[in-house]
């Protein structure tokens, strides 16, 4: 029986955000966007584990992408423009939340993932979040999962009973040596085809 859903954010729940970001100043500079995501992918590395801070990120990104005459309030204008909840994947949970507990788990930023609860509503959706920046250590480490596990317990749920989804192959690989079911996002209609699958086995 799954109790839990635990969902990634970038390409799942919401928009990749830094591709979009990327590709709008590649358009803008007159540059290829593969000059750029690059850096921006790099530095945000250091940025979700706190490392430096949002504004660090942004101007060593800028410098180091050689994007001239871009500020770093243009790009926290781009982030909040970017920041999209696909609607059919907040429908789908909708759709579920009341037969089970969401939760996000994710390699965010701080400022980032502040910003999409509070803009977004997630915390009427959501009973909690394991965020890298907050957590101190990120998917798909062994420790990210240990965390998990251990607030699953608070609510007693055992990874068995919950489902990780995720659109990296390398973060389902490490939830299914944790003891989690796991689906690899691809689309929404493969997301409810898997989960529907998914059910019948856990039934």
């Amino acid at each position: 029986m799954i109790k839990a859903v635990i969902i990634d954010c970038d390409q799942v729940l919401t928009a990749n955000t830094k591709q979009n970001i990327c590709r709008e100043l590649a358009a803008q500079n007159e540059k290829d966007i593969d000059e750029i995501y690059p850096v921006m992918r790099k530095l945000w590395r250091t940025y979700r584990r706190q490392e430096i801070t949002e504004d660090q990120f942004i101007e060593q990104f800028i410098n180091e992408a050689g994007l001239n005459g871009t500020s770093v309030e243009e790009i926290k204008k781009m982030r909040k423009l970017f920041q999209i909840v696909h609607p059919e994947v907040k429908q789908w949970l909708q759709a579920h939340h009341s037969n089970m507990l969401l939760f996000i788990a994710s390699n965010y930023g701080k400022e980032w993932s502040q910003y999409l609860r509070k803009e977004h509503n997630l915390d009427d959706l959501f009973t909690g979040y394991f965020w890298s920046w907050e957590m101190k250590t990120e998917k798909p480490s062994k420790t990210f999962f240990e965390k998990i596990i251990a607030k699953l317990a608070e609510h007693n749920i055992k990874p068995e009973e919950a489902v990780f989804i995720d659109d990296y192959e390398e973060n389902t690989k490490a939830a299914t040596e944790n003891g989690f079911n796991i689906i690899t996002f691809q689309d929404i209609e493969q997301l409810e085809k898997a989960y529907q699958k998914l059910l019948v086995e856990t039934a």
